[in-house]
């Protein structure tokens, strides 16, 4: 069963959580053989689920967490409902894309595929999309956060994040795979107090507050802000994983 570490914290989820490239969702979609309905699977606030309402008739997302869906962006063409992504009481054969996004590293691998080529239709389009550490174009931005991540909040991870590490390459995707022929870029201009409100969101800093009983982010942002520079907002890359494939029965 998933793991829910973003309750407590949803709405600040919604907030300072960076979207998906439009291209990358564009891409998905096109691969689908029909575009009647998808699903967008621990959905969170719904980040992937707004884009793919662009090119589907209807999304269909779900999550874990209520306070999650409670935070999230209202759609005409999305329907939120509070499920796991592994147990949903969809109908068979309902789904022309599957998708979940920088989340596949919490659910069971095995009965997620179960579920999705039971709710998918044959050749449904199914997408594993994650996002790894971010870079700066500021390069002692990109230091200091690097130092903080490996050398701060590694112990508090957990396991799950080495999948993340690894942009899902090494994760069991029992699906009938597509290679992925277009590389998408996922940029984002932020303030450094949205760099701030960020990193705030990491499950590794609410365990190290829960452990420590105090919040290591404030000396973090006074180091960020001594080298920041001018700039009120700098552009940050994070890097980008996919897993592509089709559902077969």
């Amino acid at each position: 069963m998933a793991k829910d570490l973003f309750s407590t914290h949803a709405a600040d989820y919604a907030k300072f959580r960076p979207t998906y490239p439009v291209e990358l969702i564009k891409y998905i979609a096109s691969l689908a053989e029909r575009r009647d309905v998808a699903l967008d699977c621990a959905t969170g606030n719904g980040q992937a689920a707004i884009l793919l309402a662009n090119y589907f008739n209807k999304v269909l997302a779900t999550d874990l967490s209520v306070q999650q869906i409670s935070e999230a962006e209202t759609h005409p063409l999305v329907q939120y409902s509070v499920s796991s992504a592994e147990s949903t009481s969809f109908e068979d054969n309902t789904f022309d894309a599957i998708t979940i996004a920088q989340a596949y590293h919490w659910v069971n691998h095995q009965k997620f595929a179960e579920e999705a080529t039971r709710i998918g239709k044959n050749r449904a389009v199914v997408a594993v999309i994650g996002y790894n550490l971010f870079r700066s174009a500021n390069p002692e931005v990109t230091r200091i956060v690097d130092d903080f991540y490996f050398n701060v909040t590694d112990p508090y991870w957990e396991p799950e994040r080495k999948y993340v590490q690894n942009l899902y390459k090494d994760v069991l995707f029992p699906f009938a795979e597509l290679p992925v022929t277009d590389s998408f870029r996922m940029e984002t201009l932020w303030s450094i107090e949205q760099v701030e409100g960020y990193i705030n969101t990491w499950s590794a800093i609410k365990k190290f507050i829960r452990l420590n009983n105090f919040n290591p982010v404030p000396e973090l942002m006074a180091n960020i802000k001594r080298v920041w520079g001018m700039e009120e907002r700098i552009l940050f890359e994070f890097p980008l994983g996919l897993r592509i494939g089709r559902v077969k029965k």
